[in-house]
């Protein structure tokens, strides 16, 4: 697994952009379709973006995205989940078919690795 892509939002957009400047990174202005205008920089070996913060979000909006090889090959794995909590809420055996979003599904399945995890000894296989 390696980090594919980090997002962070910023009360200060410009300040944040300087400061991230100074540690190396170089950051192109960006803007997807009528999205924010923000920064996005590449040249780290993955995607770092700066976003503002909407006065909506808290500071802790932060996501990161990361490439996982052969995931297919472990959702079966993650089906063998009888219970999760997420979001405060108990999700029952099969709960990926429960989603409205892909973020929702995305979200679940880094809990459920994080709970299979959590349940498996080291050097054990997941079960």
């Amino acid at each position: 697994m390696k980090l594919d892509l980090f997002v962070l939002r910023c009360s200060d957009l410009r300040a944040s952009k300087q400061f991230y400047e100074q540690l190396g990174f170089s950051f192109v202005e960006e803007q997807h379709g009528c999205g924010p205008v923000h920064y996005s920089s590449e040249n780290a070996g993955f995607v770092f973006e700066l976003y503002p913060l909407v006065s909506s979000e808290s500071v802790d909006n932060t996501r990161l995205g990361f490439s996982v090889e052969g995931l297919g090959n472990i959702i079966p794995d993650l089906e063998l989940v009888d219970q999760y909590k997420f979001g405060g809420r108990v999700l029952p055996k099969g709960w990926f078919k429960n989603f409205s979003s892909i973020d929702e599904v995305y979200e679940a399945l880094f809990g459920a690795i994080c709970y299979k995890a959590a349940t498996t000894k080291p050097g054990e296989k997941a079960q």
